[in-house]
């Protein structure tokens, strides 16, 4: 195969430039290959960085489950005990054709996100950090300024939303909405959602340790079942939290009340000191288990 064959000869010529021993007797280019090799890595993490900042990663997803099925489709009907001729032909057929037709049918497929990339390529840094990478000290200092702004803002009632992003990226919410790219402070998230200012009729998008965009639109959610009080706000806080895995916070204008929205489900009526706890539990959850298991591994080995 096409795929594998390039993949060898990349990992054949890593090996001779990093083999002292091969090198004497090669007469492969080094610094060619090992330039090669950088700029492949760097095109790959672009590629993969828009597509987690997307909904291109679950398309993804969808088609590699619906080649898996067919190539599954195309083995059982095969077999002499199964023996179903026309679906084997047809699923053949397609497998032949798609090869040819892949590169038409994946830009067609992901127009959108191939927009985005190329028109991102010189307004976004592609070492943006997400949640999962940012130091412990500066989820700390994350989650004080959110809870200490969301303090403030439900006490004059003002409404507010907004969105922290962690493995799923918010990207596909940022067109409509306006660039900040500062650091995260209390006075900053205030200031957007002053009713005075241009700002405020939408949401804040967090990445990393700073707000990335403010005056966001936000999916609804069309969760029936939700209660028929929920204004606007708390309907794109569940409706975002059901197409990410954001953690989404918002402050009704109504009553001041503090909700906050993770996995298409509302928790309602948050203290200042439920909101920290519940924002440090699940923006830290992962770096503690990530550590807490190589140290759990350390201690086991050295006994």
């Amino acid at each position: 195969m096409p795929v594998l064959d390039s993949l060898t000869q990349v990992l054949k010529s890593l090996f001779w430039a990093v083999n002292p021993i091969t090198q004497a007797n090669s007469n492969i280019p080094i610094i060619q290959t090992l330039v090669d090799i950088f700029l492949l890595a760097l095109l790959i993490y672009y590629i993969l960085k828009v597509v987690r900042e997307s909904k291109a990663l679950q398309l993804f997803q969808g088609l590699a489950i619906f080649l898996i099925v067919l190539v599954l489709i195309d083995y059982v009907t095969g077999l002499k005990p199964v023996n179903l001729i026309s679906i084997n032909f047809i699923v053949r057929k397609a497998l032949e054709i798609l090869p040819t037709t892949l590169l038409i049918f994946l830009a067609i497929l992901f127009q959108p996100e191939l927009r985005k990339a190329l028109g991102s390529l010189g307004g976004k840094s592609v070492f943006e950090k997400p949640i999962d990478l940012i130091e412990p000290g500066q989820i700390k200092h994350l989650v004080k300024e959110v809870v200490n702004a969301m303090s403030h803002l439900s006490k004059s009632k003002t409404g507010a939303i907004i969105a922290i992003e962690r493995q799923v990226g918010l990207g596909d919410y940022e067109s409509r909405g306006s660039r900040i790219d500062s650091l995260i402070t209390s006075g900053l998230i205030e200031s957007i959602f002053n009713t005075s200012s241009p700002l405020h009729d939408g949401g804040i998008i967090i990445r990393g340790d700073r707000i990335a965009f403010a005056r966001c639109v936000f999916p609804l959610s069309k969760d029936a079942n939700l209660d028929e009080d929920l204004g606007t706000r708390h309907r794109a806080a569940v409706g975002l939290s059901e197409e990410t895995d954001a953690v989404v916070i918002c402050v009704s204008e109504e009553s001041g009340i503090i909700s906050l929205a993770t996995a298409g489900s509302l928790t309602r009526y948050l203290s200042d000191v439920e909101l920290e706890g519940l924002l440090r539990y699940m923006l830290d959850q992962k770096k503690t288990t990530f550590f807490s298991s190589i140290r759990n591994n350390f201690n086991g080995s050295k006994k």
